[in-house]
């Protein structure tokens, strides 16, 4: 079984008061910007790829991989493939082998979890730009950000939670419910006699 032998990470320079976030939106979500200080702020030409590069510098160390697996819920590109984007920017060898796990919160456990299980040395690489909607939760708390893992038999430490994945069904919060249509405080009878008045012509003039 592999070891942790390095870990890197990056984060966004900009951030985002939560201060702020309450001002624009609690007018219309009383919740809007939850709890206080900052969040990360990805810049406009910061995307998961760039993040998850930069962290996997501080990874590797130097260091080379045979395989490279991107995990990401919010991949910038449907294709080509993002993880070969990564290799090339990473100067892996050619012959590196590359993956996208995406699609689900557990793709960086589940990515992290095959690599541990084999000897070969292998790269990690998670990133991700969470789009929420404006005043919720999940904004307030949801930064940018990524990190990197570079596994292999060398030197570091094995993870003491190193199990099977759950494969319990996962989301990242709770539906939003139906909104509830708005009583005018007719009667049913009323409503209908209302709608048959506004569908009856105009009588003619004499």
């Amino acid at each position: 079984m592999a070891n942790i032998i390095r870990i890197g990470a990056c984060l966004p320079r900009l951030r985002l008061e939560r201060r702020a976030m309450a001002q624009a939106m609690g007018w219309l979500v009383p919740g809007a910007g939850a709890g206080r200080g900052t969040r990360t702020l990805a810049f406009w030409d910061e995307d998961s790829v760039t993040l998850a590069v930069a962290a996997a510098r501080g990874a590797l160390g130097g260091d080379s991989a045979e395989s490279l697996t991107f995990a990401t819920t919010t991949p910038p590109y449907a294709e080509p493939q993002n993880a070969a984007l990564i290799r090339a920017a990473l100067r892996l060898p050619a012959l590196c082998l590359t993956q996208d796990a995406t699609g689900t919160p557990r793709a960086t456990l589940l990515a992290l979890q095959a690599a541990l299980e084999r000897d070969a040395p292998a790269l990690i690489a998670a990133a991700d730009r969470p789009v929420a909607p404006a005043g919720s939760t999940a904004e307030s708390r949801m930064g940018d950000g990524g990190a990197a893992v570079l596994t292999g038999p060398g030197e570091g430490f094995s993870p003491i939670w190193a199990a099977p994945v759950s494969a319990r069904p996962s989301c990242t919060g709770p539906a939003p419910a139906a909104p509830r249509p708005r009583s005018t405080g007719r009667s049913a009878g009323s409503a209908r006699r209302a709608i048959r008045r506004r569908s009856r012509p105009p009588s003619p003039r004499r």
